[in-house]
């Protein structure tokens, strides 16, 4: 088996593997969009009953047989509930599979490219001077509201993942 490629540029904040990133615990295991869906209310607002047990396993009358009411309805709910809360922000890996590191990002303001294809680049996919520093600022502020420190940015990056 081959490795694999991913360039990437992106506006984000340059992170090593040592960052403490608030998903990055036992209760999220590095699952951010698991960590906004909690911290945003989403877990408590949903309807549903939890489905699973503190051991991670399912509860009585629930499954993952694809027609559980009961399952579908919980996470039927928290997708609806991700689509019209979606997470300001994405996280970028960049190294490798031996050492991963990763930069958060402004969400939907990155182009990648995969396994050494050329790709023209997209300036209005990329991102505007006026969202640039929109964005800028807004990675600054998501960073002190969540407490999230770093020494420098929000910058431009261009970087590769190999795995």
């Amino acid at each position: 088996m081959g490795m694999n490629a991913v360039a990437t540029i992106s506006l984000g904040i340059l992170f090593d593997e040592e960052a403490q990133l608030p998903w990055n615990g036992e209760e999220y295991d590095g699952d951010m969009e698991d960590w906004w869906y909690h911290v945003k209310g989403g877990a408590e607002a949903n309807p549903n009953e939890y489905p699973f047990t503190p051991e991670g396993n399912y509860k009585e009358g629930f499954s993952r047989a694809s027609n559980c009411v009961k399952t579908n309805a919980w996470f039927d709910w928290r997708q609806e509930w991700r689509e019209e809360n979606p997470c300001p922000v994405d996280l970028v890996s960049y190294g490798s599979d031996a050492y991963r590191r990763e930069v958060l990002i402004v969400k939907d303001a990155e182009q990648r490219v995969y396994d050494y294809e050329p790709e023209i680049l997209d300036a209005k996919k990329i991102m505007s001077l006026k969202t640039a520093l929109e964005g800028s600022s807004m990675l600054k502020k998501f960073c002190k509201e969540y407490g999230i420190e770093h020494e420098d940015g929000p910058h431009w990056y261009l970087s590769a993942y190999y795995g």
